[in-house]
């Protein structure tokens, strides 16, 4: 009798964290359609850049995973190894997913700092030593993890569980580098924002501001969630909307940028055909432009 009421919670669970995937895949769907005319004018339109490439890695990389979710919540056919294939293959293209949404934050940082080298190294190499930890224990994660033969596979074809807290060391990690991000982006927003405060100064920190307490937040109550029901389906019910939130935020970040950027560069031609000073002109210029180029975002 306690094994039939074992089964019924976890399958219980398990429809819980399909429906999570749902809600996740729907927010990436709609943040992409919403956003569409912008991605239109600033993105497909615009020539090749570093920044154009980041952004369609950026945004069109969740939809894989969304795929491999998909396959996974709802193909009553799978079997136990091909549950593990499958939850193997989505948790590698989110690990990367979510490595290459950082490397956006870090190039903004860059730009930030003026383009210091020193500043470029740094993080870079705090990603890499960020990343190789986090991938060997999602590894370790794996080797763990048990799916259960599902009493019900037209409703949920595959149960998980973790059978460590592996996974808890992973979103510490990316709670010690988001903090990390936002310590740099602070220490030179202080000085700068009063200095230089332009609407690309305003872009640049709201964004980034917004980009950490959304992404902070959500590896804080994944930590949470998995130190507590890891030996549960439920380890995985907030994973993937932590994958659309770096979708979509790092999609954002790029769009907002280069809007504002269009913007500034049609307001001095506008102005150039008024009857101004030469002096006026040199000083909006002075006033408008960054002393570093952000243009390739």
């Amino acid at each position: 009798m306690s094994d039939i009421l074992e089964d019924i919670k976890f399958v219980a669970q398990a429809v819980n964290v399909k429906y999570s995937f749902v809600v996740a895949i729907a927010l990436v769907v709609y943040d992409t359609i919403v956003k569409l005319p912008d991605e239109i004018n600033l993105i497909w339109l615009q020539r090749w850049s570093f920044g154009k490439a980041f952004y369609i890695l950026a945004r069109y990389s969740n939809f894989l995973d969304a795929s491999l979710v998909i396959w996974y919540s709802f193909d009553a056919s799978l079997t136990t190894e091909s549950c593990r294939s499958l939850y193997e293959a989505e948790m590698w293209s989110a690990t990367f997913g979510i490595a290459f949404c950082y490397v956006i934050l870090v190039v903004r940082t860059y730009a930030i700092w003026e383009r210091k080298s020193l500043v470029l190294v740094y993080l870079f190499s705090v990603q890499l030593i960020t990343f190789i930890i986090e991938a060997i224990q999602v590894d370790e994660a794996f080797k763990a993890m048990t799916f259960a033969p599902s009493p019900v596979p037209t409703i949920v074809p595959c149960i998980a569980t973790l059978g460590n807290n592996r996974m808890f060391t992973v979103f510490c990690i990316m709670l010690g580098f988001e903090f990390n991000i936002l310590c740099l982006m602070l220490c030179k927003g202080f000085f700068q924002w009063r200095r230089d405060s332009t609407a690309l100064i305003h872009t640049l920190y709201r964004d980034g501001f917004i980009y950490f307490v959304v992404l902070f937040a959500s590896s804080m109550v994944n930590a949470i969630v998995i130190s507590k029901f890891f030996n549960s389906p439920y380890f995985y019910v907030t994973i993937q909307l932590q994958r659309a939130f770096h979708s979509i935020l790092a999609s954002r970040l790029i769009l907002n940028l280069r809007k504002v950027i269009a913007e500034k560069d049609m307001s001095p031609r506008l102005s150039r055909t008024s009857c101004e000073g030469t002096s006026n002109k040199t000083a909006d210029s002075r006033e408008d432009a960054p002393s570093w180029d952000l243009e390739s975002i």
